[in-house]
């Protein structure tokens, strides 16, 4: 006869309820400042998805799944809204550093043009 396996379900991180507290007291602006709290591959985990998914995310600003996103949310203590917020910001931060790198990058390439000419 077969045994069941026994699924325990684990305790979520502590460091959870800290993130609605910090993003309701100001301290907290983007998406991946919870990850200063709560390191990546422990939502990876709770979420059931490889670290490096989350990691691309928040390097390039990536697609991230919206149910991700709503589970973080719960994992947090959040509501959807608040969280999605978080998510907004971080995307406009990352399309205005991109942005600003364009502008360097342009520059820097009119000043080598500009040398090879004269």
């Amino acid at each position: 006869m077969k045994r069941k396996r026994s699924t325990k379900k684990k305790a979520l991180d502590t460091r959870y309820k800290l993130i609605g507290a910090l993003l309701r007291d100001g301290q907290i602006h983007s998406f991946d400042q919870i990850f200063a709290y709560v390191p990546i591959t422990i939502v990876a985990s709770d979420l059931h998805i490889k670290a490096h998914t989350l990691h691309n995310f928040l390097a390039d600003g990536a697609r991230i799944k919206v149910k991700h996103v709503l589970a973080i949310s719960v994992l947090c203590g959040l509501t959807e809204e608040e969280l999605i917020s978080l998510v907004g910001n971080f995307r406009e931060r990352i399309k205005a550093e991109k942005r600003v790198k364009r502008e360097e990058m342009d520059k820097v390439i009119e000043r080598l043009k500009g040398g090879r000419i004269r």
